[in-house]
């Protein structure tokens, strides 16, 4: 067996595109539950609502907060990229290495977008 084996970087294009996956397939909804539809319903002390600016910035201060922020529309990026070139593969397009730049280039370029925007939000 001389065979030589073709080194490759799809395995951590997978990681990150499983980790978006979960993001988007256990977080996603729920977070779309709390912001969209419980929350707007629900007030506050005093009835000013729960996502207020101000209470939003204030809990996006702590820098976990903002790392989880990044974190997850970078996920998100990396899931959603993967998933377009698979299905530019399965529609027949094969542009070769130039599809596969464009596609994690951009979600390279959404996540650095991503660190820099949470980077530049206002400290309350």
């Amino acid at each position: 067996m001389n065979a030589r084996f073709r080194r490759s970087h799809e395995p951590l294009f997978w990681l990150l595109f499983g980790a978006g996956g979960l993001l988007a397939a256990l977080v996603l909804p729920a977070l779309v539950l709390f912001t969209g539809v419980i929350v707007p319903v629900a007030r506050g002390p005093g009835g000013e609502g729960l996502l207020d600016y101000t209470r939003v910035l204030g809990l996006l201060a702590w820098p976990g907060a903002r790392v989880a922020l990044a974190g997850s529309i970078a996920l998100l990026a990396w899931h959603a990229a993967h998933r377009i070139l698979h299905l530019c593969h399965d529609l027949g397009v094969h542009a070769g290495r130039g599809l596969k730049w464009s596609c994690y280039g951009s979600a390279a370029l959404v996540s650095l977008l991503a660190c820099g925007l949470v980077i530049l939000l206002p400290s309350p």
